[in-house]
């Protein structure tokens, strides 16, 4: 076991670089340490770590991370199709910066489900569902705005890999 002290910065590392930019209400909500202990951790932690303001939020990022997150910034909106209980979207306990406020019920569901989502440039812009077939995957996308022909391209590449992964021959893909 490693010390204390090691242990809660690791555990602190880890979440930053998962969730990153994050603040200590974010790392307390996901890991149960109390919030003056964390502050007290990221103290430890300073010189490895930057301030950010992400324009929606403001949080720590280990500064080894800040050129990977300028990076994802200036690239155009890169699209996933995130499973039900992503962690991704597990990370944070304000999640305004994941999804709009009147589309945070389709998301974040009653008795803690949550749905499958599509992200597009890091946010949620809607979610899916798919049925399976012996032979045959369909899949359908609820969006929340509509999606632009590019958008779109990028969604039915994702389904495609879906697919694959599920060894269905052939895949449709209905947008409502």
């Amino acid at each position: 076991m490693p010390p204390e002290e090691e242990a809660e910065e690791g555990l602190v590392r880890r979440h930053l670089r998962a969730f990153g930019p994050a603040d200590a209400k974010d790392l307390w909500s996901w890991s149960g340490v109390y919030v003056r202990r964390i502050r007290m951790i990221l103290d430890r932690l300073r010189d490895e770590l930057v301030e950010v303001d992400t324009g929606r939020r403001r949080g720590f990022l280990l500064r080894k991370d800040l050129p990977d997150l300028e990076k994802a910034g200036s690239e155009p909106g890169i699209v996933r199709l995130l499973p039900s209980f992503d962690p991704f979207l597990l990370g944070h306990r304000d999640r305004d910066h994941l999804v709009d406020r009147t589309h945070y019920q389709q998301v974040y569901k009653d008795q803690g489900w949550l749905a499958p989502v599509v992200l597009v440039g890091g946010r949620v812009a809607g979610t899916w569902s798919y049925q399976r077939h012996p032979r045959k995957l369909g899949v359908d996308v609820k969006m929340f705005t509509t999606f632009n022909k590019e958008t779109r391209t990028r969604v039915k590449e994702e389904a495609h890999d879906l697919s694959r992964f599920l060894e269905a021959r052939d895949m449709s893909i209905r947008f409502n």
